[in-house]
């Protein structure tokens, strides 16, 4: 799911059960637990004294993070929230989620985002003070108009649909409903203005606009579209010298070891910061082996615990900020401290995959009913965590966490109980029994928490005539065997774009999971030819585009998600498992804001500073 025409943020794995995401749950700072709510809310890394100058504050000053394999740095490839880390703080979008607070957007290139013409018609006026690093000069309309051009038509795209498809800025298609080059409504009016068209109104464009894949980059960088030659290669760009308008620039990569990003000269970044020298992000996979690496060794500058050494009694819980964070303190360690802790509710899904063309309805729905997602939480993640009865999370769900739970009222499998006689009345029904059991190949990634909850479900669904096997495998493995049609069932999680549902229901829009395309948005083949339920879909995917008004749309858009949601109770294409709730631990010597709902990597991290080290 991370080709050219791909809807979908980034596919998520679970790590070892410490970690909600392939980046570093658990490796993001906080406040410092004190008494003032808001000053330890929004407490940044800036110098408290006009005497102190950013030069002082960043010398010789190296941020410490583990983080996962690394892949591109070119922001309309990557696909990997690994990679996104780095590419979020070496290049800007227009617009920015502060902190990763998903409530909130603010523009950050763009000096105003003005939406006229009933939604369709956008006009981005540029700061005046924005220059890239290097010596590409200050960030100008052609800059905007090139990067948006790069991330429709580039063959190294995988975010296409993004601009194309959500978004929606008016273009032209060929008689293979390819995307015309150079076609799109996009225009640098002056040297600080673009004006673009949409095909129809959009609910989210400032969101959207802060996604990675938006990120503007200088004008002819690259020679991957037509018209330009490029300034260096490809891989140049992508792999030793991405040139954005962040504050930082990368000093180097090995992408199965570690990767290094300096902070800007001083005063050539147009925020506040960075007040870092760099920032070191060391590979680690292993859970074990970061718990070594961050506790132990405390060769990290945040601890990871993961579930064999995590221990519920240790949280202290203070108080509750005006975001719902509940912070305090986690100890003592094993290294004998007590940090600082918080929590965050991620809009973020995890669950099972099944492809409909290979694995019939009644298995499908057999798995559901054994599978016990507070059982899988409570045994496998033991980490603070919501069942998932929903493929859409709370934080963004139409009516929010009390329609979340009302609707879930309803749903058919069980989200706290094993039903084995159900599963297996299904399974008798379609023919099956210990003599002629169905067997399932399931597909996980490489993960301590997914090879365990794997195990406990091989266990279960023997009892209802399902012979389960089970394949770990590499991630980029599992997502290229999903876009080859090539899987029976699969983990994978979902993390928001923009927080809206549907940046999570079109997944589960049957057209574009048809893996004979180029690039299906999920790997799960629902025909609406085949199935009533995927019909219904459809149907319903087509009821949000006919709605587009982003007020007077919004109820009609409402029930085209509990459409969706419960067509995919019906034929359990996506079996939905839990939405994370991340701890964040920070050492004592980090000074950052807490991030929110839109994750960790969605925060910039010019504000951490660090302190004397004890």
């Amino acid at each position: 799911m991370t080709d050219n025409d791909t809807t979908r943020r980034r596919f998520l794995q679970a790590t070892g059960g410490a970690a909600a995401a392939v980046a570093l749950a658990g490796c993001s700072g906080g406040g410092d637990g004190g008494d003032d709510e808001s000053q330890d809310e929004d407490r940044t890394a800036e110098p408290e004294t006009e005497t102190t100058t950013r030069e002082q504050v960043q010398s010789d000053k190296t941020y410490r993070r583990i983080n996962s394999t690394m892949t591109t740095f070119d922001p309309v490839a990557v696909t990997d929230e690994a990679s996104i880390y780095l590419v979020h703080n070496l290049f800007d979008a227009l617009t920015n989620y502060p902190n990763g607070d998903a409530q909130s957007i603010e523009n950050l290139l763009a000096e105003e985002l003005e939406i006229t013409g009933g939604g369709s018609e956008v006009t981005v006026t540029l700061r005046d003070d924005i220059a890239f690093n290097g010596d590409y000069g200050d960030v100008t309309a052609s800059d905007v108009v090139y990067s948006f051009e790069r991330l429709a038509a580039s063959t190294n795209s995988r975010r296409a649909s993004f601009l194309l498809g959500d978004l929606g800025v008016s273009h032209e298609r060929d008689g293979d409903d390819a995307y015309v080059p150079g076609s799109m409504a996009i225009e640098a009016t002056d040297e600080k203005t673009v004006e673009m068209s949409l095909d129809a109104p959009f609910h989210a464009i400032a969101e959207i606009l802060a996604y990675d894949s938006f990120a503007i980059h200088p004008e002819g960088i690259v020679g991957d579209i037509d018209g330009y030659d490029g300034d260096m290669s490809y891989e140049e760009f992508a792999q030793e010298n991405p040139i954005g308008a962040g504050a930082f620039t990368l000093d180097h990569w090995d992408s199965g070891s570690e990767a290094v990003i300096d902070a800007r000269p001083i005063g050539d970044y147009h925020e506040n910061g960075p007040y870092v020298s760099s920032i070191h992000f060391q590979v680690v996979e292993d859970s074990n082996a970061r718990y070594t690496y961050t506790v132990i060794n405390e060769n990290a500058d945040h601890p990871v615990v993961p579930n064999a050494q995590y221990d519920p009694d240790k949280v202290t819980v203070e108080s509750r900020d005006s975001k719902g964070r509940d912070y305090g303190t986690y100890g003592p360690l094993e290294n004998g401290r007590t940090v600082p802790y918080y929590q965050v509710e991620e809009i973020v899904t995890y669950y099972i995959a099944f492809n409909q063309k290979n694995v019939p309805k009644p298995v499908r729905q057999a798995f559901a009913h054994v599978t016990n997602q507070d059982q899988i939480v409570n045994d496998v993640l033991k980490k603070p965590a919501k069942t998932a009865p929903h493929y859409v999370p709370p934080g963004i769900f139409p009516g929010g966490l009390e329609e979340y739970e009302s609707h879930a009222e309803d749903y058919p499998y069980g989200i706290d109980e094993n039903r084995i006689p159900e599963a297996q009345s299904i399974m008798e029904e379609a023919g099956y029994s210990d003599d002629d059991m169905y067997e399932l190949e399931f597909t996980t990634y490489e993960s301590g928490f997914w090879e365990e909850t794997a195990g406990i479900l091989r266990d279960q669904l023997a009892s209802a005539y399902i012979d389960l096997s089970v394949t770990p495998t590499k991630f980029s493995t599992l997502t290229e065997r999903g876009r080859n049609g090539d899987l029976d069932a699969y983990t994978l999680g979902w993390g928001m774009d923009y927080p809206a549902p549907d940046n999570f229901l079109k997944l589960l829009n049957p057209p574009q999971t048809d893996t004979s395309l180029s690039a299906p948005i999920s790997y799960v083949d629902w025909d609406p030819e085949e199935s009533e339920a995927a019909q219904n879909a459809a149907d319903a995917w087509q009821q949000f585009k006919d709605n587009p008004d982003p007020e007077g749309g919004q109820e009609a858009r409402n029930e085209a998600y509990i459409a969706m949601e419960e067509a995919n109770w019906e034929d359990v294409v996506f079996l939905d498992i839990y939405h994370p709730i991340t701890e964040a631990m920070d050492y004592p010597w980090v000074t950052r804001p807490r991030f929110g709902g839109a994750g960790p990597a969605s925060q910039k991290l010019a504000k951490v500073s660090i302190d004397d080290r004890d």
